[in-house]
């Protein structure tokens, strides 16, 4: 009911839009792709009541009640393996784990992930229901349970592909375990009369089951693929060319992109990754290798430290001295479990080191799990105690009433501390400053969407707002193979650039294409983009696009100067839609909400930078401090530097003295004071400042291109054309080699 209470209504930030179109409209993810939970997603939308966004926000709270009547399961069943049967009967097994499980119940990753559109309960709940499952093959000696694992581990990885690395703790389970079948589950000898389970199938699994290690293995690989099948969905789907086709999955490069998750493969491992910028050494040896291992061990620390941490805060502190505790306990008593557990716990939490939370739900299970056997043996430890001895009956009662008085009091305490938090009834901030956007968009336009993206397919293909509008994702547009993605068939009524004139073998190419695509179609409809400063910066085609309205631009054919007035009333449009949007309840709930503002507040600068329009850049900046509260030493820069390209020097001095209080020693003073000096025509003292800049923070293009200017300005062109050429080589993106080419264009030429 508390989930029920605190659901979102509608989209929530981050992936939520994506996933509830993709569900709804049987898209594709984001790798790698998430086929189950696409597939099964789309059943909430059956529903007779409510929004689609908010049942496939009500699926999520639906799997992670699942997670935690099987987590409760589990407890029990793991404490009969552990301590046997008759040890564990009673009340105490279920009582210790109801701790554990209320404590990740209403923590606030867990409640939150059980409010919004995401695939974690899922994987939780998919997750504790293999765990469950192992353990029931275990204690009953049943191999159908091993070959239900075995299926439902292929269908976990259709909705989330880093259960892959379960496999060997699986597998060491299973070689653990393999010779477990006992006389009771085969027929005894001279046994006449069969039960009722004996049907064909249970013939066939027992046959199956005693017929040795490698058929039994042979069985749970091919149960594993057929649950593995699922992941045909996201070649299939792809094919029909679906609004959201993330990665083109219908061919085998686009497929492989998806299931191996290259879009984000920089963050896996990210501890344990080497720096590229390493210097190389010589011939490893044995100071080397002990060196290496101790680097390992000393990561390994951090990683499990900031497990630790994370349960301390997240979940609770009793239930991250019961992963420990309780490790200690398993291992005594059945090393394949706590070899199980370690694998599963140290994969997940390396794996995610830098995303932590959400990310480290198997960690979470497998930390309820054995802080449930610690507590059990506490338990049964002060059940065992003199005083228990002397009034068994009477102990046992005080000690569940206890136990029940705990818990009563830890559900309202975790409540407290995380409901104010959690609580998203309603939040509305995730749609409404993207859908003004969206229905400000001109008729029949095609829309080049940036940071509202997944908004944007939401309200297309969820909500159908605007049929009339084709719409490409920038980020699209950026990749050396867009044309695989970007296919005619998915937008018929667009016209392409010829592909043999562009080979895409540069950044160049790639914004040529760009701009010959937005040419080929602005004769038939308007292409409209949003303020994006991270597209304008790849592509180099800010002078391409005129402001017509809060934060869109529009594709301009011609030659025309930007229109600094029109600039200036979209920009003021912008700060109404965002007032309106304050005004509004449940923006406050956290900070996700700034996401979009920032992003576009940061783009308004940009683009008004470039087009020289600095008083429009100066308000934007003065937003930048109220709204943003943004006033320190880059921000003092970025209005010094707007100053001074303005000619305003005397109203930049007070930033300069500002900023080299802030940071007297640092690139962005050295690179203002190099500014300051070179307006004041004193050149060989602004060179040295612009040196120590391009010292200290060598990869930056700026100092090179400032140096450069000085040279040029000391009648030192040769050194000027050096710099230009340094800078060359440092350049991150179209618009900095724009920048390059442009003083090297006005040296060479001689310009002032």
């Amino acid at each position: 009911m508390l989930y029920l209470a605190t659901v979102c209504p509608t989209i929530y930030f981050q992936d939520s839009p994506e996933f509830i179109n993709t569900a709804y409209a049987w898209g594709i993810s984001h790798p790698a792709g998430f086929p189950f939970y696409n597939l099964i997603a789309k059943l909430p939308a059956f529903l007779p009541f409510g929004s689609i966004a908010l049942k496939v926000n009500l699926f999520s709270a639906f799997f992670s009640c699942l997670t935690l009547a099987s987590l409760l399961v589990a407890c029990k069943v793991l404490t009969e393996i552990l301590f046997g049967e008759e040890e564990a009967s009673g009340w105490m097994p279920l009582g210790a784990g109801m701790v554990p499980v209320v404590c990740l119940a209403f923590s606030k990753p867990f409640w939150m992930q059980s409010i919004l559109a995401e695939v974690y309960t899922l994987h939780s709940f998919l997750t504790i229901l293999i765990f469950t499952l192992l353990f029931y093959w275990k204690k009953n000696n049943d191999f159908r349970y091993l070959f239900s694992a075995a299926f439902i581990y292929g269908l976990s990885a259709g909705n989330h592909a880093t259960v892959a690395f379960y496999l060997p703790a699986i597998l060491v389970l299973f070689f653990a375990w393999k010779e477990s079948l006992p006389e009771k589950a085969n027929p005894a000898k001279g046994q006449q009369s069969e039960s009722s389970e004996s049907t064909s199938i249970s013939k066939t699994i027992k046959i199956l089951s005693g017929a040795g290690t490698w058929r039994n293995l042979g069985a749970c690989v091919l149960l594993f693929l057929l649950g593995l099948s699922v992941f045909l969905y996201l070649p299939v789907r792809s094919l029909t060319e679906p609004s959201f086709d993330w990665g083109n999955p219908e061919t085998f490069q686009g497929f492989f992109f998806q299931v191996s998750d290259q879009k984000d493969k920089e963050t896996h491992f990210s501890n344990f990754r080497t720096n590229k910028n390493q210097p190389p050494r010589g011939e490893p040896d044995a100071g080397f290798a002990l060196n290496k291992l101790g680097q390992m061990g000393i990561k390994f620390g951090k990683v499990f430290g900031g497990l630790m941490k994370d349960l301390s805060q997240q979940v609770s502190l009793l239930v991250s001295i019961g992963l420990i505790l309780g490790g200690c306990l398993c291992f005594c008593k059945s090393k394949p479990l706590f070899v199980f557990f370690f694998i599963i716990v140290g994969v997940n939490a390396t794996f995610f080191t830098n995303w932590k939370q959400e990310s480290y739900f198997p960690s979470y299970l497998v930390a309820c799990l054995l802080s449930s056997q610690a507590l059990f043996v506490l338990l049964r430890l002060l059940a065992k105690s003199k005083l228990g001895n002397r009034n068994p009956d009477n102990y046992q009662r005080l000690m569940k009433t206890g136990l029940v008085l705990f818990i009563l009091i830890l559900i309202p305490s975790k409540i407290l501390a995380n409901y104010k938090q959690v609580n998203r009834s309603e939040h509305y901030a995730a749609e409404t400053l993207s859908q003004k956007v969206f229905l400000s968009v001109p008729d029949n336009a095609l829309f080049v969407s940036g940071i509202t993206w997944f908004q944007y397919f939401y309200f297309k293909d969820v909500v159908r707002l605007r049929d009339d509008i084709v719409g490409v994702p920038a980020w699209d547009l950026l990749y050396h193979n867009s044309l695989e993605w970007l296919t005619p068939k998915r937008y018929p009524s667009l016209k392409w650039p010829q592909s043999g004139k562009l080979p895409f073998e540069s950044r160049e190419e790639i914004a040529l294409f760009d701009q010959e695509l937005f040419k080929l179609n602005s004769d038939l409809r308007p292409v409209v983009i949003e303020q994006n400063h991270s597209f304008l910066r790849e592509t180099g085609l800010t002078s391409d696009f005129q402001p017509i309205n809060n934060v869109l631009l529009a594709f301009s054919n011609t030659s025309d100067e930007i229109d600094s007035a029109r600039s200036t009333k979209s920009f003021q449009e912008f700060k109404r839609f965002l007032q309106e949007d304050i005004n509004q309840r449940g923006h406050d709930a956290d900070l996700f909400w700034l996401y979009f503002p920032q992003f576009f507040i940061n783009s308004f600068e940009f683009y008004f930078h470039e087009t020289k329009n600095f008083s429009a850049e100066r308000e934007v900046l003065h937003l930048t401090r109220e709204f943003l509260n943004r006033k320190g030493p880059r921000w003092q820069f970025k209005m010094f530097d707007n100053l001074i390209l303005d000619g305003k020097t005397d109203q930049a001095r007070p930033h300069l003295e500002t900023l080299k209080q802030q940071l007297p020693d640092h690139y962005l003073s050295w690179l203002a004071e190099g500014l300051i000096h070179r307006v004041d025509n004193k050149f060989v003292d602004a060179l040295l400042y612009f040196q120590r800049a391009r010292q200290s923070h060598p990869e930056k293009v700026r100092p090179y291109i400032e140096l450069a200017i000085t040279y040029y300005f000391l009648k030192e062109k040769e050194k000027a054309l050096k710099e230009l050429t340094d800078a060359a080589s440092k350049v991150q993106n179209l618009w900095e080699i724009q920048r390059v080419r442009k003083v090297k264009k006005a040296i060479t030429a001689g310009l002032s």
